[in-house]
This record gives structure tokens, C-alpha cells and sequence, in this order.
């Protein structure tokens, strides 16, 4: 099989750029539709040179096309298991742990209780 490959596997400590990890659904797009200052907020990463690895469960066609008719440009799309490696993770599902699992019970408690509401 001849030709570079759908993806380049992602060595964070032996490349020279910082990678930053970004999920796709809810974080990058809503359905088809880019958040706003998604594409301006990847334009300036990797202007400033980190490496802009894309993350999710969809697929790989699904993701490469939306990002292609949207011109939101990235350095690669993971499609192996587990956890992509980065030095930054950016997920609209995501708590930051900063040392203190009270803080973190915090803020699902607070998560959680502004779902509820929405929810009623």
C-alpha cells in the first residue's frame, strides 16, 4: 500500500511542538456547525506552533469532512483507542484537576444540579 497514512502517530515528547488534544462533538462543532471561535482559536494554536491533534468517536470520514468544508485546519485526527497524548486536553466534558478532589465533588454537584434544571 503506497501513500502517507489517513494518520501520524503522535510521539508528545519527541516532537518539538506542544500537542493540544481537542474533542470534535460540542467542543469544535455543534452537529455540522463550527462553535463560534473554534476556527479562530486553532488558527491562532497553530500560529503560535502547537500541534492541533482532533479527538472523537465519530469517524474519521465524518470529522475530516466537516473540518474540510469549514476550513478549520489541524495537524491530525486520532483514530486509535484510549487517550490521545497531549500536553493540553480542550473537552466541553471535561473538570480540570487542580489538586483538590473536594473541588472536583464541587463541581459536578454544581454540573449536575444545572442539568436538573434545564431538564424540569
Amino acid at each position: 500500500m503506497h501513500g502517507s497514512p489517513r494518520i501520524q502517530k503522535v510521539n508528545v515528547r519527541m516532537t518539538r511542538k506542544p500537542t493540544v488534544a481537542i474533542d470534535f462533538d460540542g467542543t469544535l462543532v455543534y452537529g455540522e456547525d463550527p462553535v463560534p471561535g473554534a476556527k479562530l482559536a486553532i488558527d491562532e494554536l497553530r500560529a503560535a506552533g502547537y500541534r492541533i491533534l482532533i479527538h472523537s468517536c465519530n469517524t474519521y470520514d465524518w470529522i475530516q469532512r466537516i473540518l474540510r468544508e469549514n476550513d478549520i485546519y489541524y495537524d491530525c485526527i486520532w483514530e486509535e483507542d484510549g487517550k490521545p497524548p497531549a500536553d493540553w486536553y480542550i473537552d466541553d466534558r471535561a473538570i480540570s484537576f487542580r489538586g483538590s478532589w473536594v473541588d472536583v465533588l464541587q463541581e459536578i454537584e454544581y454540573a449536575d444540579a444545572g442539568t436538573k434544571t434545564r431538564e424540569e
